[in-house]
This record gives structure tokens, sequence and C-alpha cells, in this order.
């Protein structure tokens, strides 16, 4: 699978950030990201943050480029800083657990 918009766009840094809300309503990552799903989401991520120690960005990376097919995340950084982070997910290891936990919670 290739991946677009492996990193929503920024959704899941600018929660961390707290800077979602300094967007427009109807900017494009607000409308195709911003529900309840996500928002639940990224409190796992913090979760695993906190067990791996990984950034929110290796760990959105690191979910898709550890699904049990081949994925190709196609990443746009912004900055030297973003670049430096989607390298670094090529070596970010998420266990089966941790991705079906990021994808159907406790369930």
């Amino acid at each position: 699978a290739f991946a677009y918009l492996a990193q929503a766009s920024g959704y899941f840094r600018r929660l961390e950030q707290n800077t979602l809300d300094k967007l427009p309503p109807d900017a494009r990552v607000r409308v195709l990201f911003d529900h309840q799903e996500n928002r639940d989401r990224f409190q796992r991520i913090r979760r695993l943050q906190q067990k791996h120690g990984f950034s929110v960005g290796q760990i959105v990376l690191g979910y898709l480029i550890n699904q049990p097919f081949p994925v190709f995340a196609l990443v746009g950084p912004k900055t030297l800083a973003d670049l430096k982070d989607s390298i670094a997910c090529a070596d970010t290891k998420l266990s089966k657990e941790d991705v079906d936990y990021l994808q159907y919670g406790d369930a």
C-alpha cells in the first residue's frame, strides 16, 4: 500500500502541540481527521509514547510500516526536524499488540 497523507497532514502533531484549534473549522486537516475516533486514538498514541519513548510521528508512521503487508509511507516534511523525525521512523518497531491497540483500543 502507498500511504498518501501518511502523517494525517500533521493532525496528531497538532493535537500534541495543542494547535489544532488555531486552524479554521473548514481547514482540510480538521475536516478529514478531526473526529472522536482519532481523538481516542491520540490518547492511545500518548500511552505508547510513555511505553516506548517514541515521538508522535514515529508512532503514526510506525503503525503504517508495521502492518502485515508492505506499506510505503509517502511523507511531505515541511521542516528539517520533520524530515529527521520521518527518517527515524524507519527503525520504529511496534509489536502486533501495539498496532492492534492503536487500531482497536482495548477491545
